[in-house]
Parts: structure tokens; C-alpha cells; sequence
């Protein structure tokens, strides 16, 4: 990550978590962009990403890093550098809304479990998005889903 890069991610890291920001902020797909592209990088072949943005958002607004955790975890549960992976994040934006989707194969991972940024995420979502958003998590033995919808205008 270069320098600009990583003064774009200590501005939105310090602002209050109930602070909105502009979907279209070049902070805000600048660093989903960047993280995934590193990730790409990092794991060479052994995964294939589908990452796809599509939509208006012009006008939008989204609290900071609301999405991240879950594509975080993508990457945490869904890739092991000994197994190909698959993993699919779709950001789409129709009217007045936001719609990410992130689907992973479960993998044999490598790393830890603390679960506290999911937890986390959740818990914020319900304090700044109550009854203006969907969470469906599906857990199953072979792939892990998470569709999140967001009303963002």
C-alpha cells in the first residue's frame, strides 16, 4: 500500500463511527479496492475473486468500514494457500439502496477465530441502520454467504 493509500485509511479509521460518508468517496472504494487487489496479489493463483461493483451511487452515504469485516472474512475463512479458493463480492447499488453480497468456500484455514470483528459489525449495524437493513448469513458445511442490504438514501 502506498503512503496515500495508507493516510486514506487513518482518516476513515478515526472518525466516529457515526459519522456517514458519501458511497461514492473515493475513501470508501479506494480502500475495498486496494484490500481486495492486495489479497489477489498475496494469494497469487490459489484463488479466483470475482469482485464486482456495480450501480449509482451518487448521492449515497455509508458509515465507514460497515462493509469490510465481511469481506475480510471472506479471505480468513474462505482461502487456504494448499486448496484452490473461490470467492465472490458484489457490491450493487438500485435506488436507494446498497446490496453486498460475499460468498466463500469453506476452507481448512490456516489462521485463528476471535470473531469479534463480525460481532462488532453486526452490533453496528443494528445501532446505525435499525430497521434500515437486512443481514442473511448462511453458514453451511461447504460455503459461507453473507447478503447485507443497506438503505443508503
Amino acid at each position: 500500500m502506498n503512503s496515500k493509500a495508507v493516510a486514506l485509511l487513518f482518516k476513515i479509521t478515526r472518525r466516529d463511527a457515526v459519522f456517514f460518508i458519501p458511497v461514492k468517496s473515493k475513501v470508501k472504494w479506494y480502500y475495498i479496492n486496494n484490500f481486495v487487489q492486495l489479497q489477489k496479489t498475496r494469494l497469487g493463483n490459489t484463488v479466483k475473486v470475482d469482485y464486482v461493483v456495480e450501480g449509482n451511487a451518487f448521492g449515497k452515504c455509508i458509515t465507514p468500514l460497515i462493509l469490510i469485516s465481511f469481506i475480510e472474512n471472506a479471505f480468513k475463512h474462505g482461502v487456504n494457500p494448499n486448496q484452490n479458493s473461490d470467492i465472490a463480492i458484489r457490491i450493487t447499488i438500485v435506488g436507494d439502496y446498497l446490496t453486498l453480497f460475499v460468498s466463500n468456500y469453506k476452507v481448512q484455514s490456516i489462521q485463528s477465530d476471535s470473531g469479534i470483528g463480525l460481532q462488532n459489525t453486526i452490533e453496528r449495524l443494528s445501532l446505525l441502520y435499525p430497521n434500515n437493513h437486512v443481514l442473511k448469513i448462511d453458514d453451511n458445511q461447504e460455503n459461507y454467504t453473507v447478503t447485507l442490504t443497506i438503505k443508503v438514501g
